[in-house]
């Protein structure tokens, strides 16, 4: 029984035409030929494998309308012989590949949408308020407060504006009066979210 691959074959050595230089005639792709040759026609985008075939067959003298008989034949035969699973895997990569852009565009907007929704909860997160420890007792005019804050695009003490070092850190000395003195500390976000820290501390001269 004729082999449509072995025919295609053995026409061109008779014709002592190399595979390269048939390629170049035709403006065809060599694997393609080769392809062809091997009985490989999967290896083929399926909208090119008659038009190359009846080019190649016009190039070697062979009848067109046969060699695509013989291709149709062939062609199923080879399909059967394939594993349907593997030949399904193959033509979704070839997919994937052909999509890559897509698919490069896709997990661009991906990873910009949750750099952008973890940027935005940190802008919605609360401050951080730590302050050292007072004394619950004073027995001198003035008390030390110092504490870092975290987050924070102002903070203040009864009310005041307290200045911040780059690492959050602030220090003022407060005033106290004779007896009971509450000390009021309020740390705010750029996104208006506030915290709050009330401590006591009682002058006693």
């Amino acid at each position: 029984m004729e082999n449509l691959a072995v025919i295609l074959r053995q026409r061109r050595r008779q014709r002592h035409l190399g595979l390269g230089r048939a390629a170049a005639e035709l403006a065809i792709p060599e694997h393609y030929l080769r392809a062809l040759e091997n009985g490989d026609f999967q290896k083929i985008p399926a909208g090119y494998r008659r038009l190359y075939l009846r080019d190649y067959a016009r190039l070697l003298g062979l009848n067109e309308e046969h060699a695509l008989a013989l291709y149709r034949r062939d062609f199923r035969g080879s399909k059967t012989v394939r594993p349907l699973l593997r030949e399904q895997f193959f033509s979704s990569w070839e997919k994937l590949l052909a999509n890559w852009q897509q698919l490069f565009l896709i997990a661009f907007i991906f990873l910009l949408a949750a750099y952008l929704g973890f940027e935005y909860y940190r802008f919605q997160r609360p401050p951080s308020l730590v302050l050292r420890p007072l004394p619950q007792v004073s027995h001198q005019p003035t008390v030390m407060v110092e504490g870092t804050a975290r987050r924070a695009a102002i903070v203040r003490l009864n009310g005041q504006p307290l200045i911040l070092d780059e690492n959050g850190h602030f220090q003022k000395k407060a005033v106290l009066l004779k007896g009971d003195n509450w000390l009021d500390l309020e740390a705010i976000s750029p996104a208006g979210k506030k915290v709050e820290l009330k401590k006591k501390v009682v002058f006693r001269p």
